[in-house]
């Protein structure tokens, strides 16, 4: 596991020291503790720091607790404190704490043993919406969607993100607390937990809007509108200042993604990125995006190694002088998302990769290019952005865990992939290409081992080829979709014996991956099928 303490001291080892209010010179300082002792935790309980949901998700796939779970020691926090400074939030990852000192209380801090020498502070300016976000009105967009990510078919599955906790870290979510379309929300309590991590407060209702757009794409339900996973559960963080751009929101992300594991979230979806900032002498180059040099894309690894699937934007550079994607994008452990037209060809403001370390980046590309989103005040309006590509996969990825609840953040990040329509011929514009919901659930179904029939041989060559059906009635429909999910063939059969020969028709379709469907019934059963 990488060490975020040396990463922020490597990356971050200088002061950029300007006061808040320069008539009372209180800075904001983030201050590094040198152990955890006295913190009042340990290990072997862990249900006094982390909720049950947080454990089970750990349990389930084989993560060991250890120290950076542990909040930070509540003695040193006191000592800290007795000097009239305010500690606004805690990093137990990095063990650290965000504070706000004058000068001489700074100075006093950093002479007590157990700080740290190593620190940083960060100025907040007023500045415009560094989101690089597009709108455009419906009119411009006449062209209806194909749905090539199969959407649909998930939701005709009745697959509604049920029991998946999904955390969203953005910049506020005005209107959700009245519009009748979050109502849904609120009266079945899934809405987990929701905090605003830049303002320390729980009113994440004032601020900017984007959050709620992206909010309405998973969950909204309302007549003539319906998200994607409405039936998910979700926690709702503010960790951006929409109206500044400091490396200080890197570490709200931080404590957003510590709040998402501790209440036991399965997905976090991350909208929002850095490249450059408003003090210039923090701006990133695009050698830092390597997945290490960003506190945030460490950051979001580190959440990945808790069990978290972390899906974020790539970035809207693509079309200008940066071009590339930003961070935490970079990170290797996220899913990283571009954005794709109705057309499936990669919009043109959609950041492109690689990492700077040569690495495929985006990994996966979802349509953000005119996407209908509810505005706080209940108007639905189109709007363009990987920010909006990125709730999509999120939203599908939710749905897949729903139905394989088993599986690993890490499985469903690499059956997600394997899904994608350019996995055999990747590239850094649209990485791994679009997933598709159905090629997800069969590759699912085979990780699993939940397939109800065998289609042998497979690999298949030349000669016979068998079909075995286990839970079927005796008549059937067989179909073959390949990996675009075109059909390529459609017919009937007969189990009387359990054991079926397949057609010459079959046998002799072209080389390539074929996703074969056993419906009978009402059943239905997919898994994945190579000819060579």
């Amino acid at each position: 596991m990488v060490n975020l303490k040396k990463v922020i001291f490597a990356v971050y080892f200088f002061i950029i020291c300007f006061s808040i209010k320069a008539q009372t010179g209180i800075n904001p300082y983030i201050i590094y503790f040198s152990d955890k002792n006295g913190t009042g935790f340990s290990l072997n309980n862990p249900s006094m720091f982390l909720s049950q949901r947080s454990i089970e998700r750990r349990s389930n796939q084989n993560i060991l607790l250890d120290s950076t779970d542990l909040p930070v020691s509540g003695n040193y926090l006191n000592q800290v404190k007795t000097l009239g400074i305010q500690v606004i939030y805690t990093l137990k990852w990095i063990n650290a704490a965000y504070i706000l000192a004058d000068s001489l209380q700074y100075q006093q801090v950093m002479k007590l043993p157990f700080i740290v020498s190593q620190f940083s502070t960060f100025r907040l300016t007023n500045a415009s919406n560094v989101h690089s976000f597009y709108s455009i009105t419906s009119s411009s967009f006449s062209d209806p969607y194909e749905d090539f990510l199969g959407m649909t078919q998930m939701y005709n599955n009745n697959i509604r993100g049920d029991g998946v906790l999904i955390a969203i870290t953005d910049s506020g979510f005005p209107g959700i607390d009245t519009l009748s379309a979050f109502t849904h929300l609120w009266k079945n309590n899934q809405v987990n937990y929701y905090w605003d991590v830049a303002a320390n407060n729980n009113n994440i209702f004032d601020d900017d809007s984007h959050g709620t757009y992206i909010l309405s794409i998973l969950s909204a339900l309302q007549s003539g509108y319906t998200g994607i996973v409405p039936g998910a559960s979700y926690v709702l963080l503010r960790t951006e200042v929409a109206a500044t751009e400091s490396k200080l929101e890197e570490f709200h992300w931080l404590r957003g993604a510590e709040i998402a594991d501790s209440c036991g979230a399965d997905i976090i979806s991350c909208s929002l990125g850095y490249t450059t900032f408003d003090n210039p002498a923090a701006d990133y180059t695009y050698s830092d995006m390597n997945g290490h040099n960003s506190f945030i894309a460490v950051a979001a690894n580190t959440a990945c190694n808790k069990g978290i699937l972390v899906v974020c934007s790539a970035g809207n550079d693509g079309n200008d002088s940066w071009r590339y994607i930003g961070t935490p994008a970079d990170s290797p452990g996220a899913l990283t998302i571009g954005s794709v037209d109705y057309t499936n060809q990669r919009s043109f403001f959609s950041s492109v990769g690689p990492t700077s370390d040569g690495r495929i980046k985006p990994d996966l590309c979802a349509p953000g290019s005119g996407i209908y989103c509810i505005q706080p005040n209940g108007i639905i309006f189109l709007a363009s952005g990987t920010s909006m590509a990125t709730p999509m996969i999120a939203g599908m990825a939710a749905g897949i865990k729903q139905s394989f609840p088993s599986l690993s953040s890490i499985q469903l990040k690499k059956i997600l992939i394997e899904s994608g329509d350019q996995y055999y011929n990747p590239d850094n514009y649209k990485g791994y290409g679009t997933p598709q919901y159905q090629r997800a659930y069969s590759i699912s179904n085979l990780l699993s081992g939940k397939s109800s029939f065998l289609l042998a041989p497979n690999p298949y060559v030349s000669g016979d080829l068998f079909l075995r059906v286990y839970d079927f009635s005796t008549n059937f429909t067989i179909q073959l979709t390949d990996v675009q999910g075109k059909l390529v063939y459609s017919g009937n059969g007969n189990s009387d014996d359990l054991i079926v020969q397949m057609p010459d028709t079959i046998k002799s379709i072209g080389s390539g991956i074929y996703f074969v469907s056993i419906i009978s019934d009402g059943a239905s059963g997919v898994i994945k099928w190579i000819k060579l």
